[in-house]
């Protein structure tokens, strides 16, 4: 009887770890074929605040998580979990009481995490934080959505390398694909060299103004821009515009404008590079949205945190020199039809006055902050 007490003692021992300390309690439970409601001790249930889990879960205890524990945690650790899928719903506020008040809820998700499932991380709420560990998953419909327009958040681990984050982008660590734009920081256009926008990256987020796809973009996922809404602003007549500056239109996957529009329920209007209007209009999912050229939009600038930007006049040429990295400049003539395309990757950058077509061009130039300026050189 006393040896059968003994190893009873050692399988609790070696399937749970407890500590306590001045920020709460931690708890670290492995899961496997037992209920997690089953595995933790009354005292851990009542006062656990980090909580990691290995093992897997079934959903009676995602459902134990969300009803019960939730709103004491402030971090639940599933790195190490046995898990390539999350549910629909298992991150719901939605039928969770004293949410308002819950403080901010980090998730670490599992480095064998797959697939996210509809509607999965769903909280809505800024200061919940679902920080992805391994490479990013393939997506449902509505992950991100949340209650009263808001969207949850989710950014690199600290070891991730494999991406890299602005104060509103997650992108792959060499710039190419943009995976997820934060819903409450919308106020700045992609940056130039992204060139594919992964699936669901704006789902159900919304911007006012202007929001622009760099020229550099081939490539849009399933659901991309799915329910994006650009509010027109009370007492202006002019809608805001969605810009798309490639010339050959990027492909599209499934869906990728279900929803999209100003918050009078209409579609809003694409503006695309003059010379490309009629090859939008032609095109695989883009036929279907109203396709306008840029030219009357071209003159205004990308976005509103303008550089510091210096130009020297010579009799053969300009001499372009700015306070931040110029990443990219695109030329259009006095008909806004776009001439030349060039990467620059410095502060500075010569533009012989050869170059300019007719009295004068527009040099739309792009930082590498994903600001930019519009500027007239004339010969």
């Amino acid at each position: 009887m006393k040896r059968l007490l003994v190893y009873a003692i050692a399988v609790i021992v070696s399937s749970q770890c407890l500590w306590a300390g001045s920020d709460g309690m931690k708890v670290s439970v492995h899961v496997d074929g037992s209920r997690l409601e089953d595995l933790l001790t009354d005292e851990q249930k009542a006062g656990v605040t980090n909580l990691k889990i290995t093992g897997s879960l079934a959903e009676e205890d995602y459902a134990y998580l969300r009803n019960s524990l939730f709103l004491q945690l402030d971090t639940l650790d599933l790195l190490d979990a046995d898990i390539d899928t999350i549910p629909s719903n298992v991150f719901n506020w939605e039928n969770v009481k004293g949410v308002l008040d819950h403080p901010i809820f980090r998730v670490v998700l599992p480095k064998t995490l797959r697939h996210l499932a509809d509607y999965s991380l769903n909280m809505g709420d800024a200061s919940i934080v679902f920080e992805l560990t391994g490479p990013f998953p393939t997506l449902g419909k509505y992950v991100y959505e949340g209650e009263s327009g808001s969207r949850s958040r989710i950014e690199p681990s600290a070891d991730n390398v494999a991406y890299k984050t602005t104060p509103i982008y997650m992108y792959s660590t060499d710039g190419s694909v943009l995976y997820f734009a934060d819903f409450n920081r919308m106020y700045e256009s992609p940056q130039y060299g992204v060139r594919i926008i992964y699936q669901n990256a704006f789902e159900d987020c919304w911007t006012s103004g202007k929001f622009i796809l760099p020229a550099s973009v081939d490539s849009i996922g399933d659901r991309a821009f799915a329910d994006f809404q650009m509010p027109i602003p009370t007492g202006h007549y002019d809608p805001p515009k969605f810009i798309c500056e490639a010339v050959t239109p990027p492909r599209l996957g499934k869906d990728v404008f279900l929803n999209a529009g100003y918050d009078s329920g209409r579609p809003f209007e694409i503006y695309v590079p003059d010379e490309s209007v009629e090859l939008y209009r032609n095109a695989d999912g883009w036929k279907d949205m109203v396709i306008w050229g840029i030219l009357a939009d071209i003159e205004s600038v990308r976005a509103s945190s303008k550089a510091v930007l210096d130009i020297d006049c010579s009799r053969e040429a300009y001499i372009l020199q700015a306070d931040k990295v110029i990443s990219h400049v695109a030329c259009y003539n006095a008909a806004g039809q776009i001439i030349r395309s060039l990467a620059v990757c410095a502060n500075s950058f010569i533009l012989a006055k050869s170059e300019i077509p007719g009295p004068y061009m527009l040099v739309r130039i792009y930082f590498d902050d994903g600001t930019g300026q519009v500027v007239k050189l004339s010969r």
